[in-house]
């Protein structure tokens, strides 16, 4: 078997696998009577960087693998079943659908990436950094998570049955992605808010109902000003100069209409 070596054009049609690494440079290629789980061993003993390498729907199981680098790397639908990944950086990489039955995840790091749909039943995670990963719907049963780190991790419809959570805060994970949501929810608020469109609509609205409100007179007038203007304070909190150029305009129109009402009532 070679290894990190340009690639020989000349043996391409004889070569069965290709890893080509993405920013390292590095191009792994082995003969048919080589296997690709041997061309990875080796990789990893050698500490052979592979971030970035493609390889959707590979036969992996019980590789040989700690330590090594497949960060960013797509692997989404390969099986993985009881591979040593102790230690391995997989971070950013694309798991989705995976099978990770038994697998030594131990100490990995994981932070961001996408398990979603992934079968990890009996594997060992412990102190696996699981910071942002995308574990929607994944296969968790039985699974040992303890001490693990997941902050921002989704775990939304993961099977967790039977799985090992001592030292590990669930809680972390739900947080995050509740105070993600609210700061998503509030920045749209604040787009919504700074749309002068928007905030020009409402100000028409307010103005019609204000000359519904002076046609109705008396007390009402007074209450539809007063909340007029707690509309416009309230949306000046956003810090957005538009309410504040809509609570001005609103009172001058305000003024125009009782003393359009008065000149029509009184005759000058």
């Amino acid at each position: 078997m070679q290894q990190s070596k340009p690639f020989d054009p000349a043996s391409k049609s004889k070569s069965r696998f290709l890893v080509r690494a993405r920013s390292s440079g590095e191009t792994l290629y082995c003969d048919e009577t080589d296997s690709l789980v041997d061309l990875l061993e080796s990789a990893a003993r050698n500490r052979v960087s592979l971030d970035g390498a493609d390889l959707p729907e590979r036969d992996l199981a019980g590789a040989n693998l700690p330590g090594i680098d497949l960060s960013g790397a797509e692997l989404s639908h390969a099986d993985l079943s009881r591979a040593n990944l102790s230690g391995a950086d997989l971070a950013a990489a694309s798991l989705v659908g995976a099978y990770l039955i038994d697998a030594n995840l131990e100490a990995a790091d994981l932070m961001r990436t996408d398990l979603s749909g992934a079968n990890l039943a009996g594997a060992r995670l412990h102190r696996a950094n699981l910071g942002g990963a995308e574990l929607v719907g994944a296969i968790l049963k039985n699974v040992d998570m303890s001490y693990c780190n997941v902050d921002g991790c989704n775990l939304a419809g993961a099977d967790l049955e039977g799985a090992n959570l001592l030292g590990t805060n669930l809680l972390r994970a739900i947080k995050d992605k509740v105070a993600e949501h609210e700061t998503e929810r509030r920045e749209d608020i604040r787009r919504l808010v700074f749309n002068p469109a928007y905030a020009i609509i409402v100000q028409v609205i307010l103005m019609g109902v204000q000359v519904v409100a002076l046609l109705l007179a008396g007390p009402f007038q007074l209450f539809w000003f007063v909340g007029v203007t707690v509309v416009n304070v309230y949306f000046m909190f956003y810090r957005s100069m538009w309410w504040v150029l809509g609570l001005i305009w609103q009172t001058v129109f305000l003024g125009l209409l009782w003393t359009l009402a008065r000149v029509s009532i009184t005759g000058h």
